[in-house]
């Protein structure tokens, strides 16, 4: 980090601490709202650190604040080894997952796509998002709102409905106005959370609003709607309506290449190295996890990332139960 230098806490004084803070803000553009929430304290204490009236203990307020200056000197150093993640890297699998998206966008239609762990279908669904700004909203489920009323909270957040009713028909009925007549697509990820009152309500949001749906998950989510389920009355209203269903099972090897790829991994022996990886669970997420370890020790030996950086970077990532480093 320009200007600051990492020093012990206890070997910086207070005045130190607060001029290193404050060229650090300068430099950086950060806002004080940041750095405040980062430090743990009030954005008014900071502000009155840096105007030279704050009246609490400096001693202390001076390792923070040097705590603060070490920690982020070592995140700098860190980044400035660790390889920037590509934005978007074109798989197999990611076209795959877009296309099961622009169907169900084109033809306001409802597309689930599902799989394992680690093959993309996130990030291909982000970038189909920010290439279709205007109309395709993305909520993301969690177990903690996989229930109707709060799932609705989400689709409402994910839509910039300001002041939206609490009572769930009412925002139901407000998420469909909002969508309706917008040609637009809904993507609801991690959507094997979902309760089957939550299904029901996202399937009447597609009904009423005429709009496209995506719903993304594991193998769960296609199977509560299908499989045992299929002649549940609870599951027969949305299974009708499915328009495309994508099964991604493992990766392509194709996967594989294109990420080894865009990092700029082009040994053999390394792709073929990664294809291994890309086997375990996780899939393709263990693959750029791995490629980017590898990229910190290729840089530590000024070298390109090469085989034996990919498996030593592998066995750190995954302890005694990895494949062999050598």
């Amino acid at each position: 980090m320009n200007g600051v230098v990492e020093q012990h806490p206890a070997a910086m004084t207070y005045d130190q601490a607060v001029d290193k803070v404050r060229s650090a803000i300068e430099e950086e553009g950060l806002t004080q709202a940041k750095v405040a929430k980062e430090l743990g304290i009030a954005a008014s204490s900071l502000s009155q650190i840096l105007n030279g009236s704050y009246q609490g203990s400096k001693t202390e307020m001076g390792a923070k604040l040097g705590q603060w200056l070490a920690r982020r000197n070592r995140q700098h150093r860190a980044t400035a080894v660790m390889p920037a993640l590509p934005n978007y890297i074109e798989t197999p699998t990611a076209v795959l997952v877009r296309g099961a998206l622009d169907y169900a966008h084109l033809f306001q239609d409802i597309s689930v796509v599902f799989s394992g762990a680690g093959l993309g279908k996130t990030t291909a669904a982000r970038e189909y998002a920010r290439r279709n700004t205007g109309n395709v909203f993305q909520v993301t489920v969690t177990p903690d709102c996989a229930s109707a009323p709060v799932f609705l909270q989400e689709v409402g957040i994910a839509l910039g409905l300001r002041d939206a009713p609490l009572h769930p028909a009412q925002l139901r009925r407000e998420i469909v106005r909002r969508l309706r007549g917008s040609n637009g697509l809904l993507i609801v990820d991690e959507a094997q959370h979902l309760t089957v009152q939550a299904l029901e309500a996202a399937r009447s949001i597609h009904d009423l609003a005429e709009v496209g749906m995506a719903l993304l998950g594991n193998a769960k989510v296609y199977e509560r709607i299908h499989g045992a389920n299929r002649q549940r009355e609870d599951f027969a209203q949305i299974f009708s309506r499915i328009g495309r269903k994508l099964k991604l099972v493992r990766p392509k090897r194709g996967d594989i290449h294109e990420i080894a790829k865009g990092f700029g991994v082009e040994e053999k022996a390394a792709v073929a190295y990664l294809e291994t990886i890309a086997e375990h669970p996780g899939a393709l997420r263990g693959v750029v996890k791995t490629i980017r370890l590898a990229f910190v020790m290729a840089v530590g030996q000024q070298s390109e990332v090469r085989l034996h950086h990919l498996k030593a970077a592998w066995h750190n990532l995954q302890g005694d139960d990895a494949l062999p480093a050598e």
